[in-house]
């Protein structure tokens, strides 16, 4: 595999060679909008029409596009695409001469893309669209609340959720387990940036993905710290999870990168194997989840777990009289209620057709609790996600719960076909009395 030439990459050598004798003090990954972000991304557009010219950057489009790597729809989505944002930083500091941190996109504060994504050349996308399209975000266009509203509740999901699962294979093809971190945020900010950026297998085209990217890793970051500190620094990662090989890159001349483990890759800060000399860490992490937010609690007087299962395949959930009396008690005897709902639902996801579930208000505006990527085949995907609102609104006025599918771009598309669904939870009537939490 031919990377970049060894004219440039031993011309790049004096810059680079620095770089990794610097994470001694780990490497700073800063916001793309500050004036920091925007030294990057100069750098970054200095070196694209060399990343073009060898073919390495056309070799990162190719990769993403490879799923034998299980890098979507898997468990393998967070660890991957960390080992990959690491080889592009070395790819373009090779290209440009001198060290490049990928900043990030903070799209979790509403936050446009960078100018610099719409005003320096190199960095745009039109006319060179792999998929055809150019994007759809607009330069200087907020991200709308509903496309994060999911999002900030997934930093607080256990680890199962948060990562997802393995890949499986069915009679009807692959099957997918997207995590929390993959669905929402992610998966969202493909759709809302549009163009090439809409398929797995054209987004890295444009370089909005890396930006991105770097956020979602940020993300990752700042879960890993809040998990870490609830459990005195031994977070419950799955052992099988950490063994998971994660492989199939290059580094900046072209060689072939042995593959390591999910393992080598849980700390930022600190990577391990042939990424230890690449370590970083971001400039600002995320406040913690509601789940880790300091609150007072009544002790527990009565409690109940409940499973509703969808009926028929309409998507509706009808909810129990035994749950809804439940909650009448507890009202009456004067107590708070505290309620944790998950939904599990495999769908049929189209080539080439992003959806997206939501309860009862599917529009451009409704708050999505799944997001399917679109492959270009037909696949089950299994999907976990939470679902406490939904089933406390329903409790609330008494009606069935309705799950719908909608194109936020496109609503005369048809349904998503709903394969199973499941709803599972626990309730809980606690004293008002405060006792500390």
């Amino acid at each position: 595999m031919i990377g970049l030439d060894r004219r440039t990459v031993l011309a790049a050598v004096a810059g680079v060679a620095a770089w990794p004798a610097a994470a001694r003090a780990p490497r700073l990954r800063v916001n793309a909008r500050s004036e920091e972000g925007g030294r990057q991304l100069r750098i970054l557009a200095r070196a694209l029409p060399e990343l073009r010219r060898t073919g390495a950057w056309a070799r990162q489009v190719a990769l993403h596009a490879d799923m034998t790597h299980q890098q979507h729809g898997s468990w393998r989505f967070l660890p991957w695409h960390r080992a990959q944002l690491v080889w592009f930083e070395r790819m373009v500091s090779a290209a440009a001469g001198e060290p490049f941190n990928l900043p990030y996109w903070d799209w979790t504060t509403a936050q446009p893309l960078p100018d610099e994504l719409f005003d320096l050349p190199e960095l745009t996308i039109r006319g060179l669209a792999v998929g055809g399209a150019d994007r759809r975000i607009r330069k200087g266009q907020g991200v709308p609340g509903s496309y994060r509203a999911r999002f900030e509740g997934s930093l607080g999901d256990e680890p199962a959720r948060f990562l997802g699962g393995p890949m499986t294979q069915t009679p009807a093809g692959p099957a997918y387990h997207m995590g929390s971190a993959e669905q929402h945020g992610h998966a969202w900010m493909h759709a809302f940036a549009g163009g090439d950026m809409t398929l797995a297998e054209t987004a890295p085209n444009d370089p909005a993905f890396w930006l991105h990217h770097a956020n979602v890793d940020r993300i990752w970051a700042s879960w890993s710290r809040q998990w870490s500190a609830a459990s005195e620094g031994r977070i419950a990662y799955p052992e099988a999870w950490l063994s998971l090989p994660i492989g199939g890159f290059e580094d900046e001349g072209g060689a072939r990168v042995a593959d390591a483990r999910s393992a080598d890759f849980l700390d930022p800060g600190a990577l391990v194997g042939a990424y230890a000399p690449y370590s970083y860490a971001y400039d600002r992490l995320l406040p913690p989840g509601a789940r880790f937010a300091a609150r007072e609690r009544g002790a527990v007087v009565e409690a109940q777990s409940f499973s509703l299962t969808m009926r028929g395949s309409d998507g509706v959930f009808s909810i129990p009289r035994d749950l809804a009396a439940f909650r009448r008690r507890a009202e009456a005897a004067g107590r708070s209620l505290e309620l944790a709902a998950e939904l599990e639902v495999v769908v049929l996801a189209q080539p080439n057709r992003r959806r997206c579930l939501t309860f009862d208000a599917p529009s451009a505006e409704a708050e999505p609790v799944v997001t399917v990527f679109p492959m270009r085949h037909a696949h089950p995907t299994l999907c976990r996600t939470d679902a406490s609102r939904a089933v406390e609104a329903a409790l609330g006025d008494g009606r069935p719960l309705r799950l719908r599918s909608f194109d936020p771009f496109d609503p005369a598309r048809g349904p998503l076909q709903i394969l199973s669904a499941r709803i599972t939870g626990r309730i809980e009537a606690r004293d008002r009395e405060r006792i500390g939490g």
